[in-house]
């Protein structure tokens, strides 16, 4: 598995999306680029929550993968509902 060529074809579509409101669903679609390396889907865990301001929060996410583990930092307007990528690591199980 090659992570390196993983994070960097992550971040480029992670860039060039369309403003979506379903970024994890996007990552993991994303993801799926790479199955014969990554393996298949095996869930999703939200690892925690912390409240920025009243509107905004920063919510931390794992979807995990049979051979890795893609960890979501995502920052959430509570109002609007919009949802923005704020970092990513992909790690080898």
């Amino acid at each position: 598995m090659n992570i390196r060529q993983i994070k960097l074809e992550l971040t480029v579509d992670l860039l060039n999306q369309q403003n979506t409101r379903k970024p994890i669903r996007f990552a993991k679609k994303a993801m799926g680029k790479f199955k014969s390396q990554v393996g298949s889907y095996m869930g999703l865990l939200e690892k925690g929550t912390t409240k920025i301001s009243d509107a905004i929060e920063r919510k931390s996410f794992a979807l995990q993968f049979e051979y890795c583990t893609l960890n979501l930092d995502l920052v959430t307007n509570r109002e609007s509902n919009i949802q923005f990528v704020q970092g990513f690591d992909v790690t080898a199980n």
